[in-house]
């Protein structure tokens, strides 16, 4: 059984952080390229390339104190994988973040949204069924409420917007 595991040494550990870090550099550097190409505007002012250039420089940020941290690092970093409930929760979330990434099209930013902190919320198991479907309610409806009334927002609606009842 130990011959199929493999043992990398500390050396190529740093290595393989510092290509990764250099490949998040590269794609921070290719997206500020984007981000260039689009109009940026001013700070009071902003137009379509605003947001996509302080993205991508913030990502360029996190590859370059990743690329700092891999080349300065004295000693191995300690990584756990969760176990038991911690495990089903982190598993949980990321199978209702990604439900909701393929929901949020056709069923609309408010439902989406519903169906997501139903999943989030349930994760912790900590409360009755009618709890969570009330606060889940309450919050995709202020949220709804934040961006498409009060900020004026287009948020997507989906497939059934035209029976939609003033939400």
């Amino acid at each position: 059984m130990n011959s199929l595991k493999f043992k990398y040494s500390k050396r190529h550990r740093q290595w393989s952080q510092v290509v990764a870090s250099i490949a998040v550099c590269v794609l921070a550097a290719l997206a500020i390229h984007g981000a260039g190409l689009l109009s940026i505007g001013t700070l009071s002012s902003p137009e379509e390339g605003f947001v996509p250039l302080i993205e991508a420089g913030m990502l360029a940020v996190g590859g370059i104190v990743l690329l700092i941290r891999a080349l300065t690092q004295t000693t191995e970093p300690r990584i756990y994988w969760p176990r038991g409930d911690s495990r089903r929760m982190v598993v949980h979330l990321a199978v209702g973040l990604f439900g909701y990434a393929l929901l949020l099209p056709p069923l609309g930013f408010t439902v989406a949204t519903f169906l997501f902190l139903v999943v989030a919320i349930s994760a912790w198991r900590k409360y009755a069924w009618w709890i969570v479907a009330l606060y889940a309610l309450s919050i995709a409806i202020t949220l709804h409420l934040i961006f498409s009334v009060a900020l004026s927002m287009s948020l997507p609606v989906g497939w059934w917007a035209n029976y939609q009842l003033g939400l």
